[in-house]
């Protein structure tokens, strides 16, 4: 069935009414949402689907409502939301990949529909206003309405059957996180104080107490046993609290004493600031594809080496060789054996 984007509309407009099950028989999670907000408690549903019944209960009590679909694993969705309206629709594809589902908003932003393959939640991707919507998230699809600008999510690509067969965003060092590697993830007994020290060291950097709590939301996919949501809300608020009377202080070196200490190699100045701008936030290993970052860098793989030692020599990074098993596994270019962690 290809999607029109006029005739269909009607007003009131109904759109979880009409279009709900259509997603959730393409085994998608949709949830009610009032304009971007959730009407309904939706978090358990990040890992455990939706039942018809409690569908049809939705449709019943909110059939104005919006149409929110939970991205990630569940649904094996990724959206690229670009709100940079100087990019056009190939620029995206010519970086991103081909999205064979594209979502343009009632603002004129536009929304490229992506298979999950375990990219990071990003915000603000590289200081172009792209966001990357993947786990734990929740983006507003197709037919809902806008009632500010008057207008409804537009399809200008794609129909229901794109959405059974959705292509993967291009490879990219800072889309993924493997959260799902068990040899990482954090043991019961160290939980809350990881998560403490993790919203810690980044609360500074941001600007609302919601991106802080969506923040420690995402780093719940890290433990082996997730945080209830009570325990995430106590946590972040007393991070918070601690922000807003100006009584955070980490043993972090300041950028100027990272500067300083690397200032003999200019290179692995560039280097550290290109890492911490693609895993800011995410306290967790990851992988350097060498190839790639030098292509990036305008450097040549040697001297990329050479600047990823000069970093462990001065204990910027830490790194541990993976298991046979687990580089078969994840490899992503020849000789690739190591993952690495800022200290």
């Amino acid at each position: 069935m290809q999607f029109s984007n006029s005739k269909d509309y009607q007003s009131p407009p109904k759109p979880f009414l009409n279009y709900a099950k259509k997603f959730y028989d393409l085994n998608l999670q949709p949830i009610p949402c009032n304009d971007k907000k959730t009407i309904v408690k939706w978090k358990k549903y990040q890992k455990e689907a939706i039942k018809e019944d409690k569908m049809d209960k939705w449709i019943k009590n909110y059939p104005e409502a919006n149409i929110g679909l939970i991205t990630g694993n569940i649904s094996n969705l990724t959206i690229l939301d670009c709100d940079n309206l100087d990019l056009s629709i190939d620029q995206l594809q010519d970086e991103f990949g081909i999205s064979n589902f594209i979502v343009r908003t009632p603002r004129g932003s536009y929304h490229l529909y992506y298979a999950f393959n375990n990219e990071r939640k990003i915000t603000n991707y590289r200081d172009r206003s792209i966001d990357i919507i993947s786990q734990g998230c929740v983006i507003i699809a197709p037919f809902s309405y806008n009632k500010e600008k008057n207008k409804y999510y537009e399809i200008i690509k794609g129909n229901f059957d794109n959405l059974k067969n959705l292509s993967k965003i291009k490879k990219d060092i800072s889309l993924n996180y493997y959260y799902n590697d068990q040899e990482n993830l954090i043991k019961e007994g160290n939980r809350n104080n990881e998560l403490f020290c993790h919203l810690k060291n980044i609360a500074k950097s941001y600007k609302s107490y919601k991106s802080l709590e969506e923040e420690a939301f995402n780093f719940n996919i890290f433990m082996e046993k997730p945080l209830s949501e009570s325990e995430i809300k106590a946590t972040t608020r007393s991070i918070w609290n601690y922000k807003i009377k100006g009584q955070i202080y980490t043993k972090n070196r300041s950028r100027k004493d990272e500067i300083l200490q690397l200032s003999e190699n200019p290179t692995a100045i560039m280097l550290c600031e290109y890492l911490r701008a693609n895993h800011n936030g995410i306290n967790r290993y990851f992988y350097i594809f060498q190839v790639e970052v030098a292509k990036e860098l305008k450097i040549s793989t040697n001297t990329l080496r050479k600047a990823i030692e000069f970093l462990l020599q001065k204990k910027m990074l830490t790194r541990h060789k993976i298991s046979n098993k687990k580089c078969k596994l994840t490899q992503r270019e020849k000789g690739f054996t190591y993952e690495y962690r800022f200290l």
